[in-house]
């Protein structure tokens, strides 16, 4: 996603965290989502909150002890017991314990971090900056290097790796790079991407074929990022791009629309119909047998999949005791203080005025005052 669209969510990410603290529940502004290639083990990362993880695909979730910030990308291992969290600001954490805890490595801090992926092992590990910049470790984050030759105006968005960790991707404002020497150089595409605002990437198995998100439409690649063409032109802002590792489904998001499935590498797309459909849908992950997806919306819930992208169940939502979750808006209704009126949280986190409950106007912050635990 882009800088501002990062800068925004961190805005809203902060006074959803007090929000969160207040009431002993997670954070609704997911930022990440990453799965093991069987689905079994999955991490997500909000702003300003703890990382959460699943070791049941997602039926069930826990808080891990990983400090509270704001956490932009995580990638996972095949097997999920190697995770690698880079926040937007700081050194990049990793977990040998399938997320459960975490260890600070070495890395520098250069610019925002935006986005990080690993092989299939977690051994080649990239990590992507807005300040013009990738690391690469190839010691399971141990040790980093830097690579800064890259125009000053790049500001990477997303990055991928395919399985071995030979083969990288890099996205961002008007470029597009790509490494098939296990990140050691990189080159930028032969393609013309002037005006062209990436916001991720993500790359099937061999590193051959790969999907990018663009404010402009979806863009593939079929020559290890060599060559990009658009494959689906739609002025939609898409955020999140997830693709199986066989290269055939994939998923991809809008900043405020819904959320998209493919069956043909990424060449046509259909919206699928039982999801919020006016919501910003910043990350997704597939696993190896396309079944399970897990979709994160910022501001709203975590969705997973087991059949596909046919049906959805949403957890970890935003609303509390005293309210009401909307599945199909994404949207939270909080209770007045008589009880008889209800002021609607929208999942953008903006809001609407009730007469009857002046404090709800204040700030998003400030709902504590003005709730009871009303039943629905």
């Amino acid at each position: 996603m882009s800088f501002w669209q990062r800068s925004f969510s961190l805005v809203l990410g902060l006074l959803i965290a007090f929000l969160a603290d207040v009431m002993a529940q997670p954070a609704s502004s997911w930022a990440s989502v990453a799965s093991s290639g069987s689905g079994e083990f999955i991490c997500a990362g909000a702003f300003m909150q703890s990382i959460y993880c699943s070791y049941d695909a997602g039926a069930t979730w826990f808080k891990t002890v990983s400090p509270t910030l704001t956490w932009a990308s995580l990638a996972m291992s095949s097997e999920g017991d190697f995770v690698v969290a880079v926040p937007t600001q700081g050194n990049i954490y990793t977990s040998t314990t399938f997320g459960d805890t975490w260890k600070i490595t070495s890395s520098d801090t250069y610019g925002t971090w935006t986005s990080v992926d690993c092989d299939a092992s977690g051994k080649y590990v990239v990590a992507a900056s807005s300040a013009a910049i990738i690391a690469v470790s190839t010691n399971f984050g141990r040790s980093w290097t830097y690579y800064v030759r890259f125009p000053a105006a790049t500001q990477f968005h997303g990055i991928a790796s395919d399985a071995t960790g030979q083969y990288v991707l890099a996205v961002g404002l008007n470029a597009a790079y790509y490494s098939n020497d296990f990140g050691t150089s990189f080159n930028a595409s032969r393609s013309d991407l002037s005006n062209v605002l990436f916001s991720a990437v993500c790359s099937d198995e061999t590193g051959q074929y790969a999907l990018a998100t663009a404010s402009n439409g979806i863009y593939r690649t079929q020559t290890f990022g060599r060559t990009w063409q658009i494959a689906y032109a739609d002025n939609a802002n898409w955020g999140a791009i997830t693709l199986n590792s066989a290269g055939e489904v994939a998923f991809a998001g809008t900043e405020n629309g819904g959320l998209y499935r493919s069956q043909d590498g990424g060449l046509s797309w259909s919206m699928l119909g039982n999801l919020p459909t006016e919501s910003y849908w910043i990350d997704a992950t597939i696993d190896e047998s396309s079944k399970n997806v897990v979709a994160a919306v910022d501001g709203g819930a975590l969705y997973t999949s087991y059949d596909g992208g046919s049906t959805w169940t949403a957890h970890l939502t935003s609303c509390e005791v005293g309210t009401s979750y909307d599945s199909v808006t994404g949207d939270c209704e909080y209770c007045c203080l008589d009880g008889t009126n209800a002021c609607t949280v929208y999942n953008d986190g903006s809001m609407i005025q009730c007469a009857d409950c002046p404090e709800f106007q204040l700030s998003f912050g400030d709902h504590a005052s003005c709730t009871n635990p009303c039943s629905y």
